[in-house]
């Protein structure tokens, strides 16, 4: 029988927004040389992807989704996807989707959207005093941002000591601008013990090209939370493939 799942339409919204617009922002991996993933170890990729797409846990299929796009097995776009996104930049309620659309019209919109978004986008990052807020707009700024925002999300390590997922989004998006100790605390939070740090940790280093992130990336793949094990598949795919500059 087939098995369905119960989700709020307002999470499921913002779940395929997310997927749509982490693709559209995306980077390039940043890596002069692809990482040498063993054939063997390759293979316990996809299936951990393929696995976690159909599990039951609504926010790791949507994630395993996102990987599997973001590796090469995509499938079709939705021709609406630029009118979704000013409408939920210029309409939400929810801070969330506003910043996850303005995320998509930065990259891709026209001169005077981008100019909107990114301010929209850097205000939050600096001004914004709840960090389940600020965080998500640094975790833009790492993939969109340039060197200008180095010390603009250097600053508000000090406003969320209290939150350590927070600070792990900061350390990682100084790490995937090029800021050499923010690389090194990267390859710490792999070993962290709150498994959504880890996990975030994968992300940022498959994109930034952190190739001595390997090893742990690996044993990452029979990690006991599947959102951990998703992203370090996609991370391990993702520096495999990357190319020589």
């Amino acid at each position: 029988m087939k098995r369905t799942r119960t989700v709020r339409p307002k999470i499921a919204k913002l779940g395929v927004l997310s997927i749509l617009i982490t693709v559209l922002i995306s980077p390039s991996t940043r890596s002069a040389d692809s990482f040498q993933l063993k054939p063997s170890d390759h293979k316990r990729c996809l299936p951990v992807l393929r696995k976690g797409l159909h599990g039951d846990e609504f926010w790791p299929s949507m994630h395993a989704a996102e990987s599997l796009y973001k590796v090469g097995w995509q499938g079709s776009g939705s021709a609406s996807a630029g009118e979704a996104l000013v409408d939920a930049f210029d309409d939400s309620d929810d801070v969330r989707l506003r910043l996850m659309a303005a995320a998509a019209l930065a990259k891709h919109g026209n001169a005077e959207v981008r100019t909107k978004a990114f301010r929209f986008l850097r205000e939050t990052a600096k001004h914004k005093p709840d960090p389940d807020v600020f965080r998500i707009a640094v975790w833009i700024l790492a993939r969109i941002g340039d060197n200008s925002d180095l010390e603009r999300i250097r600053s508000r390590e000090q406003d969320c000591r209290n939150h350590p997922l927070a600070v792990a989004f900061i350390q990682h998006a100084l790490a995937a601008l090029g800021d050499a100790e923010a690389r090194s605390q990267l390859i710490k939070n792999l070993k962290a013990t709150d498994p959504a740090i880890p996990t975030y940790a994968a992300v940022f280093a498959g994109e930034s090209g952190i190739q001595r992130a390997g090893p742990l990336l690996i044993r990452q793949l029979d990690d006991h939370n599947a959102d951990a094990r998703i992203r370090a598949a996609q991370a391990l795919i993702v520096l495999s493939q990357s190319k020589s500059l």
